[in-house]
């Protein structure tokens, strides 16, 4: 699993946690957290393994939006029970005025193949 994050906007942006959820939220993996991204910058996460719970997984990325919320945004649905090979590109284009994070995603997981979304038009 590899997850590579772009930070195309103008602002820094903190916190962001990644994490697969398993069998209706029951079961987490923890995939990393970048703690800052600065205007520019990219980073990614690796992990070597995913867990073996089910055929029902779904990528999400945690974000704080202001002092007292925070967002949870889906980035993946791996329907597969077993993917060998998943790559997610995230580019952070900006906020909305509700400090919700404007992003396109694309990527790759090895038995559905290719998708892409890009919540960047649908918030602006």
């Amino acid at each position: 699993m590899t997850i590579e994050v772009y930070n195309s906007s103008k602002q820094v942006i903190t916190d962001l946690n990644f994490y697969f959820s398993f069998d209706g939220n029951q079961v987490y993996q923890d995939l990393g957290t970048i703690n800052q991204l600065e205007p520019g910058e990219t980073t990614s996460r690796y992990s070597h393994q995913i867990k073996e719970t089910g055929n029902d997984r779904s990528l999400y990325l945690h974000y704080p939006i202001n002092k007292t919320e925070a967002e949870v945004e889906s980035l993946a649905y791996l329907p597969s029970y077993k993917p060998s090979k998943v790559v997610v590109i995230l580019e952070i284009t900006g906020t909305d005025n509700k400090g919700k994070l404007l992003f396109r995603t694309r990527g790759y997981e090895d038995v559905f193949g290719q998708f892409e979304f890009d919540l960047t038009s649908a918030r602006e």
